[in-house]
């Protein structure tokens, strides 16, 4: 199986966990650039308010066409219950490419579920496999095991 780790990061947590799925499935990484600052408090709170409006923002080309691969796994950290801009404008752009896919997310509070069914209603497909880790986890890697049965899954 031919897979691609799609993802968004502001703070690292989300990269460390794809970059770990990556690994696992020895997968070429594509890391979304949101072109719009979300740096500092002012950029945080901006991103907040973005996520939560449903709000896609713009971003930076991509290099890798999802059509090349047998499944996509697409990251996002959950702002305000939601996805992403970067990645909402990711699914946007790219859903009628996308096959197969999984999703995978990092998060403060528990609302992965929510954002990973929003994820499927904007690109009408049905994610073969999901998987949430929180913060604590990515900070203390507790998060490796979850995502060694979520390779598992893709993997089976």
């Amino acid at each position: 199986m031919k897979a691609l780790v799609v993802f968004y990061s502001r703070s690292g947590n989300t990269r460390r966990v794809a970059e770990a799925i990556a690994s696992a499935l020895e997968a070429p990484m594509e890391e979304l650039h949101d072109l719009r600052s979300r740096a500092g408090l002012i950029g945080w709170l901006r991103a907040g308010l973005d996520a939560w409006r449903s709000a896609p923002t713009v971003i930076a080309p991509t290099r890798e066409d999802p059509t090349d691969y047998d499944l996509i796994i697409i990251g996002t950290p959950i702002w305000a219950g939601r996805m992403t801009p970067a990645v909402r404008a990711y699914l946007l752009q790219e859903r009628d490419r996308l096959e197969k896919v999984a999703f995978f997310s990092s998060c403060d509070s528990g609302n992965a579920d929510a954002a990973f069914a929003e994820m499927r209603d904007l690109i009408e497909r049905e994610p073969y496999a999901t998987v949430a880790v929180s913060s604590a986890e990515v900070k203390d890697g507790g998060y490796t095991q979850q995502v060694g049965m979520f390779v598992h899954e893709l993997l089976s």
